[in-house]
């Protein structure tokens, strides 16, 4: 509220004479004995020259207000976000996580993927990517599938290559719908 005080004093000084005025800055126009600091007398000498505009006095008071609030939740926040970050580290630890990345990279040789220039080897690498997520799955084709009932079909609709398991034993595990 003094800041609001000050100001409204100093856009009326500022509309007297310059000669008249003090080269000074902030409260030293109102500081009549250049103390440093205004003191209620000083500020009844030019009270009748004082305005209060109300609207910045209010925008003053609801930042302050918002601020004494930020203040108030920043360490409960930064206790969250600490307590937060260690049981991301604890359940899924960076080193572990990395192995992990770098063993699929080298099992389905993601690595070669920048050397692939045609597009028959693409059809090769993905042939060779299904054939080595079959290994990965549990549920797989090649676990539980008979040699004698996999098929391995192109699907012209959707131009990809599609693999199927007529076997009644595949269907009685519940790995598909129906032979």
């Amino acid at each position: 509220m003094a800041a609001v005080i000050v100001i409204a004093a100093q856009e009326h000084r500022r509309s007297q004479r310059a000669s008249v005025m003090k080269e000074a800055a902030n409260t030293a126009e109102l500081d009549t004995d250049n103390d440093g600091n205004v003191s209620p007398q000083e500020l009844q000498k030019d009270l009748d020259h004082v305005q209060v505009r109300a609207e910045v006095l209010l925008e003053r008071i609801t930042l302050e207000d918002g601020l004494i609030d930020l203040i108030k939740n920043l360490p409960l926040f930064l206790l969250c976000l600490f307590c937060f970050l260690a049981a991301i580290a604890i359940l899924s630890p960076p080193p572990q996580t990395a192995a992990i990345h770098r063993h699929l990279g080298t099992h389905f040789g993601l690595d070669q993927v920048a050397e692939i220039k045609d597009t028959s080897a693409i059809y090769d690498f993905l042939q060779t990517f299904e054939d080595k997520n079959s290994e990965l799955r549990a549920t797989s084709f090649k676990y539980w599938c008979e040699h004698r009932y996999f098929q391995r079909k192109w699907d012209d609709h959707y131009l990809v290559p599609v693999s199927s398991c007529p076997s009644p034993r595949y269907t009685a595990l519940e790995l598909q719908s129906s032979p």
